[in-house]
């Protein structure tokens, strides 16, 4: 016979909190939760902000909707003030930065180029804390009403030579589905065509056939379009204008030390092609820290962190200039997406 021992662990996880130093949970008299610099990075996202999604209790992001520089707006336990910015504070080996949230107007005419949030680099944190209530954000004052993401970077550890360290990650980002549309009635208001000079079956170029589906059934014979090219009357399909998104991340690290002295210096490249034509972004990081044990009290820690971005064509997030809208609800259901793709 076979009998089994109770054995009973129990585990100490350790923090760090908002003071710098490194504590048991159990001793701490606030709510706190750390989330380790490899998960961010594993979850392939060009903004941290988004690598948060669903690993923090209390914890809601809404991911921007204007491309992959877009800013993403991130609540710690809902709203704490009646403000227009309700991020949390980032503070980023002692640096302070307090994000805001940017992109489109109320009307939903404009671009979202993103905010400092987009340069940075998950590939060089050792731990993102977020520091939950006002017994925690005490320490930056009334700039933590919304709460604190405490970033830690990695740094050199006490090795013999040099290490030397490569990542490469890869993601395709697909869409998933769109909107359901009628693919029974085409372009017009009426449930007949108009003639064309050559006595084919027309679409009116007017100022209402082109963008109503109010037409005749969608049938495909030939006739001539509004703008008097012939073409099959057919519904378009609304998913050609998305492609395959490409998420392309390259990190190398050299990083090395003594018993007084380590060193980290990294730099990492991205590109991110997204789901709509034309729109990408570009980014390089460079990051290196330093410590040095200068006595038996004393230790200097410097670090340094320089990024450049590049966003192409973000997407305009709403009204009229939207494409999703503009060409779903906007425009007859017959409408050439491919010719307009390939021409504009």
């Amino acid at each position: 016979s076979v009998s089994l021992q109770k054995s009973s662990n129990e585990l100490q996880e350790v923090v760090v909190t908002g003071f710098g130093d490194r504590k048991s949970t159990r001793k701490l008299a606030y709510a706190i939760q750390e989330v380790k610099g490899g998960d961010l990075a594993r979850a392939g996202q060009v903004n941290i902000i988004n690598s948060l999604q669903g690993k923090v209790a209390g914890v809601m992001v809404n991911q921007g909707a204007g491309g992959p520089s877009a800013s993403s707006r991130i609540r710690i336990r809902g709203n704490a003030s009646l403000s227009g910015n309700t991020m949390p504070l980032i503070v980023i080996d002692g640096v302070l930065i307090q994000p805001g949230t940017s992109g489109a107007d109320s009307w939903g005419d404009a671009r979202d180029f993103g905010n400092q949030m987009k340069n940075l680099n998950p590939d060089d944190y050792e731990s993102v804390t977020v520091l939950k209530g006002s017994a925690a954000s005490a320490l930056y004052g009334s700039q933590a009403l919304n709460g604190v993401l405490l970033i830690t970077t990695k740094k050199g550890r006490e090795r013999p030579g040099i290490g030397v360290s490569v990542a490469q990650t890869n993601t395709i980002e697909q869409v998933w589905r769109i909107p359901a549309m009628q693919n029974e009635f085409g372009g017009g208001i009426n449930p007949y065509f108009d003639k064309a000079t050559d006595g084919s079956d027309a679409i009116a170029n007017n100022s209402f056939s082109p963008y109503y589906s109010f037409g005749p059934r969608l049938d495909g014979r030939m006739i001539t379009d509004a703008d008097g090219i012939k073409r099959p009357y057919v519904a378009n399909d609304l998913m050609s204008l998305f492609r395959n998104g490409k998420i392309n991340n390259t990190n190398v690290a050299v990083e090395g030390g003594s018993d007084k002295t380590t060193f980290r210096f990294s730099y990492t490249n991205t590109a991110n092609e997204a789901i709509q034509p034309t729109n990408q972004f570009k980014r390089n990081n460079f990051n290196l820290r330093a410590t040095q044990k200068i006595g038996k009290y004393v230790n200097m820690d410097a670090s340094m962190a320089y990024a450049t971005s590049k966003t192409i064509n973000p997407l305009l997030q709403g009204g009229n200039s939207n494409p999703l809208f503009r060409f779903a609800f906007s425009n007859s259901r017959n409408l050439p997406l491919d010719y307009v793709l390939n021409n504009y």
